[in-house]
């Protein structure tokens, strides 16, 4: 009877230190250390290598070019219904553009960017014009030149906003054009002035607390763990796994923008390397954290920017999933500044980074921990589209929300470019705002 008594306590012993061993690997998870990866059991997703600040407008157009010797005539025709002072034509080949006839020549890293001149050739309706420009060497007819619209206030309205709408189940496949309505001056004004009440209230909310503090050097790991994942505003946030066609998975993060659309980035659902392999469904975990979560939701409808798969930008970066039932999560209000004051502006990025991971059997999420992560800082370059910043990032974090002290996004992470010194995303503006509206995901309330 004693030694069954003993070989009993010894058992309880055993089974007590396992569960400790467990509990601990889960805790003190080693941070450093990267996730490893099967190829059937996830796999990454390559990010948009494009971050330009410039939207392809389809109302310009070149509608003929001559060439002679080092002379290309570019002929360019406004076929749309209204005047534009602020446009571009950029070239991305392998010569160098020597000079311009009628234009501003600038470069942007590797872009060659002709301005056009606003005061003598702000192109009206129906008009057109002809840009001359010398280029060193010989020069191909396959180089690429591309028009594009610049500055922050004309091109709202040239937000390009269709969408491709996908159902899983079905597998049927949709356009979904975006119309420019005809009040839409008064839209944008409205979005514009609840975005700053908005502000004004959110703000009068946290004053008297201590403001965020930059914390920037990429380089070195600055991001800090949340462990508070089911409180505002990190219960927004999920991890999302998606299930694709070929049987493997990856990883990226979203956020609610209402009680049934989460914003996300478009290549966490839209391979561009492999666009035959598609999404057969896309789980989000919210309160994520260690082994387990708290709400888990599977989305069968998600949409793309339709011009991301032909352009690979971060400007068409933007993906939504339409939950059937609501995670009950709560949802981010969206926010627009000038560029003066975006340049000021703290932001937080928080989600879900795969080097933060660890291999844990019997976790609850495909038998690893996941840890949700967030660092903030200052801006280091605000575009019209876009926002450059070092806060560290790590595959895994696309599709993170970039919020202030006051919770309100003011763009969506998508690019990481450590090499070049910056991350990059989405910058939110009145004009996309615009488009989630028409489309039912978001609203003013």
């Amino acid at each position: 009877m004693v030694n069954g008594k003993l070989a009993w306590h010894i058992c309880l012993n055993l089974i007590v230190l396992i569960f400790f061993v467990a509990a601990s690997d889960c805790i003190l998870a080693d941070e450093t250390k990267e996730s490893t990866y099967s190829a059937d059991v996830e796999r990454d997703i390559s990010e948009p290598t494009n971050d330009d600040s410039y939207i392809i407008t389809k109302d310009i157009t070149i509608v003929e070019s001559y060439i002679e010797n080092d002379t290309v005539k570019l002929h360019v025709i406004n076929s749309s219904g209204q005047s534009f002072s602020d446009w571009a034509i950029i070239y991305q080949g392998t010569y160098k553009v020597l000079s311009v006839s009628n234009g501003i020549l600038t470069s942007d890293e590797e872009v060659i960017i002709i301005k056009c001149d606003k005061k003598n050739y702000s192109i009206k309706s129906g008009e057109s014009c002809t840009i001359t420009l010398q280029i060193s060497g010989f020069y191909s007819p396959t180089e690429e030149f591309r028009v594009y619209c610049l500055g922050e206030d004309e091109t709202e309205r040239q937000m390009i906003g269709d969408t491709i709408n996908y159902n899983t189940i079905t597998g049927e496949k949709t356009l979904d054009i975006f119309e420019i309505s005809e009040d839409y001056d008064e839209k944008i004004k409205k979005i514009e002035a609840h975005n700053q009440k908005q502000e004004t209230i959110m703000q009068s909310l946290i004053e008297g607390n201590a403001p965020l503090q930059p914390n920037v050097i990429i380089g070195t790991d600055d991001r800090t763990r949340v462990t508070s994942v089911n409180n505002d505003p990190y219960k927004r946030i999920a991890l999302l796994i998606i299930k694709w066609s070929d049987g493997s998975k990856s990883r990226g993060t979203g956020f609610m923008i209402s009680d049934y659309h989460m914003l996300t980035a478009a290549h966490n659902l839209y391979d561009i390397d492999n666009p035959s392999i598609t999404p057969t469904s896309i789980e989000a975990y919210f309160g994520a954290y260690c082994n387990g979560y708290s709400v888990e939701k599977t989305s069968y409808h998600y949409s793309v920017c339709a011009d991301y798969p032909t352009h690979n930008s971060a400007i068409y970066d933007w993906g939504c999933l339409w939950f059937s039932e609501t995670p009950g999560r709560g949802y981010f209000q969206l926010g627009t500044k000038s560029t003066g004051d975006m340049e000021n502006t703290y932001l937080t990025l928080c989600g879900y980074p795969g080097d933060k991971m660890a291999s844990s059997p019997g976790a609850e999420i495909y038998g690893r921990t996941r840890y949700m992560y967030k660092m903030s800082s200052s801006l280091l370059e605000v575009k019209p589209y876009v926002l450059k910043y070092t806060i560290d990032t790590y595959k895994g974090q696309s599709g993170s929300p970039l919020y202030a002290t006051t919770s309100i996004v003011y763009g969506l992470h998508s690019i990481g470019k450590a090499s070049a010194g910056y991350n990059a995303g989405r910058r939110i503006t009145s004009g996309l705002i615009n488009v989630f509206i028409n489309k039912g995901w978001y609203s003013l309330s």
